[in-house]
């Protein structure tokens, strides 16, 4: 309710500026306050609303940000729940765009390191760590201690991956191809399966015109060890990347969606290491 509040505000203090072509980051002044927030995308007539504290001219601790402008006679206005230091963002965050879009945000001196679309009826609930867990009503539970298909589509999903085909390992466990946004291949499936998976393995295979000398795979270990790298024996120009993650119940969709995108640019430093690239066939390999 109070940010509609905010928003309606806005829209009044708007008038009839007209956005402009962006400007660099920098700091802007708050609308009627002797007050400046950092602003990493400005836009040229843009007004900006604080509610949170000043002190010494910047913004401190939590509050709500509102940013608008008109484009093409339109308010757009977008809120965002932070905290502030010195006036620049500062750990975790809850942006709103003007379209409705929720998305979770963390921050470090101003610059946003992490991005994450929510989803209705999510909520992000900081724990001691001072990490922050994904809670959406689009998964089966806070956390996560099993894995299915429906459950993996929704995970390739959030984690902005494309969903290529279903099938399952000959033990039965379900797996999944898909591909990035560069359309690279990739496997995820349940592993540690009995009635149901305790665990996920993410699998990439990368081949290249020339044979992979085991001194180049032993570099690449030694530098990404949260992946494993093994070279097949029929075919010396192809290795195999494979990543595992235990769920032993302190394992969150957050946590697993980080996975993926971690798993997949680990993926592509070692393929651009190597000069190869992804098959497509992942599980269709000779040992």
């Amino acid at each position: 309710m109070f940010i509609k509040f905010m928003v309606l505000v806005l829209t009044l203090v708007l008038g009839v500026s007209t956005a402009q072509a962006q400007s660099t980051a920098r700091f802007h002044s708050v609308q009627n306050r002797d007050c400046q927030i950092w602003n990493p995308r400005p836009v040229l007539n843009e007004t900006v609303v604080w509610t949170g504290k000043c002190v010494n001219g910047k913004g401190v601790g939590k509050g709500i940000i509102a940013y608008g402008n008109v484009r093409n006679g339109k308010a757009v206005i977008s809120v965002s729940e932070v905290t502030l230091k010195g006036g620049k963002h500062q750990g975790h965050g809850q942006y709103y765009s003007s379209s409705g879009q929720s998305t979770y945000r963390k921050y470090s001196d101003g610059k946003r390191v992490l991005s994450t679309p929510l989803y209705h009826g999510s909520q992000v609930a900081q724990k001691k760590a001072g990490e922050a867990d994904l809670v959406s009503a689009q998964y089966p539970g806070h956390l996560i201690k099993g894995i299915d298909l429906k459950l993996l589509k929704q995970l390739l999903e959030d984690s902005g991956m494309k969903f290529q085909k279903a099938s399952t390992y000959s033990s039965g466990s379900p797996l999944v191809y898909f591909t990035d946004a560069d359309d690279n291949t990739y496997v995820i499936g349940g592993a540690i399966c009995n009635q149901t998976c305790n665990a996920i393995q993410l699998t990439a295979v990368i081949k290249r015109s020339t044979p992979i000398d085991y001194s180049e795979i032993n570099t690449q270990d030694v530098k990404y060890s949260v992946a494993s790298i093994m070279r097949f024996q029929s075919k010396p120009n192809q290795i195999s990347i494979n990543r595992y993650v235990i769920l032993d119940g302190g394992q969150n969709p957050h946590n697993l969606i980080l996975e993926i995108k971690v798993f997949t640019q680990i993926v592509e430093i070692i393929r651009n290491n190597i000069g190869g690239e992804n098959v497509t066939n992942v599980l269709n390999q000779p040992q």
